[in-house]
């Protein structure tokens, strides 16, 4: 995309009008950042992440709370056979793109977090095989990202002069074994309606109410006359880029090596290693259940809810699952990653019923190519090569940040201070 024009017609859309957005952000704001005695602390009582509040209260504080992550959908008809078909999408801050039904690639939290101000990231993707004649959808779920985070710090991200509400650009664009071509385009004719994920933040975490769900929302045929129609929302001030650098992945899984029952229902479960990413979680219980799903690096998932009032300044690391019941479901995140080494899963009511087997961690980050390996014959050498390979690989998230855990930031040239031994951790020699 060499300049504005290959976009064709695709426009900015979002599910609020930029009017109607501004003034709820400034009025939840302004009613966050009051303390209960009644001082204002220039940072946010509510949504400040050292208060270390349960995400039920954070997504109840607000009346209406704050928006669900969108689900925008564009129904489209193809009537010749395809030679190729590729998507270009900018959906900030996250995004997660289908075509009839089906998962478009294996990337998350895209796409990469800049300074949006300056540049934001488009992502091409080949889609030449999920498309087929006759009716197809195009469905995209927004999350907030680093463009639209609730939380409130000394960081002040609720204050950038990039902030906005999630909003999308997309090109589909198909060319024909006889010549021709077709573009589908993101634009005002494109129906919106919240969705599944009722809050997130890549702080904070998530609510996932599975009794939302609106099974078949992104194929075509599905009913989408209740939805509203898409708003035009003002482009992001930075320049639109392709994304270059290698995509967040799931990389790996693992499992694990001991489950406590520490009171009935209530279960811990500890891994191996310390990882960042999301936890995925078996569930089983009746409709309306809140499961509210604890991980921290520490053996207690709860030590962020102890101690002085600065301790674990990023407070309790969570998110939250409401149950469907119909049968097992999965809770996970998709907006936010956490760095962890203990799960705790509790329900509310309860008691859950679970084993060692329904949980698992996602380990996640950039899939950032090995080009080397070390090994020695000892074997504490080897450890301590490992737990720095393992925390590098931890800290990469499309930027490298400071932790994984805390602050998730880029902002004290972790980079420049680290790159000599991360070069030599990674270099064949």
């Amino acid at each position: 995309m060499f300049s504005a024009k290959d976009w064709k017609d695709a426009a900015w859309i979002a599910w609020r009008p930029e009017e109607r957005y501004q003034a709820e952000w400034a009025a939840r704001k302004k009613k966050e950042n009051v303390h209960p005695q009644g001082n204002n602390l220039g940072q946010a009582y509510a949504f400040w992440p050292g208060n270390r509040k349960p995400i039920w209260d954070m997504f109840a504080f607000n009346n209406p709370p704050y928006d669900p992550a969108p689900l925008l959908r564009k129904e489209f008809s193809v009537d010749r056979k395809i030679r190729s078909a590729h998507a270009y999408i900018c959906g900030l801050g996250y995004y997660e793109l289908f075509l009839n039904g089906q998962r478009v690639g294996d990337h998350v939290l895209d796409p990469g977090w800049t300074d949006f101000s300056k540049r934001a990231l488009y992502v091409a993707h080949d889609v030449t095989d999920l498309l087929r004649s006759g009716p197809n959808a195009v469905g995209v779920m927004l999350g907030r990202g680093w463009y639209n985070p609730t939380s409130n710090d000394i960081n002040a991200l609720e204050l950038s002069w990039w902030r906005g509400q999630p909003k999308l650009r997309l090109l589909l664009s198909i060319e024909f074994e006889d010549g021709t071509r077709q573009d589908v385009v993101s634009d005002p004719s494109w129906k919106v309606a919240g969705g599944p994920v009722i809050y997130d933040c890549p702080r904070h975490g998530e609510i996932y109410d599975a009794r939302m769900e609106k099974p078949g929302w992104n194929v075509a045929g599905y009913d989408d006359n209740a939805w509203e129609s898409a708003q035009p929302a003002p482009a992001p001030q930075g320049a639109l880029q392709a994304q270059l650098m290698p995509p967040i992945r799931e990389v790996r899984t693992i499992k694990p090596v001991k489950m406590d029952e520490i009171s009935p229902g209530v279960f811990v479960f500890h891994f191996a290693e310390t990882i960042a990413g999301w936890p995925r979680v078996k569930l089983r219980g009746p409709a309306g259940t809140k499961v509210h799903i604890v991980m921290a690096e520490d053996p207690d998932p709860l030590s962020y809810m102890d101690g002085p009032a600065n301790h674990g300044a990023a407070g309790i690391q969570q998110f939250g699952h409401i149950l469907k019941g119909a049968g097992e479901e999965t809770a996970t995140m998709r907006f936010s990653y956490k760095s962890f080494q203990t799960v705790r899963v509790s329900g509310d009511p309860g008691p859950l019923k679970m084993t060692i087997d329904d949980v698992e961690a996602v380990v996640v980050h950039t899939d950032v190519e090995s080009i080397g390996e070390f090994e020695c014959s000892d074997p504490l050498l080897n450890r301590i090569h490992d737990n720095i390979r393992r925390t590098f690989l931890n800290n990469y998230h499309s930027i490298q940040t400071d932790n994984p855990c805390r602050e998730k930031y880029g902002w004290m040239g972790d980079t420049g201070a680290s790159s000599r031994a991360e070069a030599e951790t990674r270099s064949p020699q």
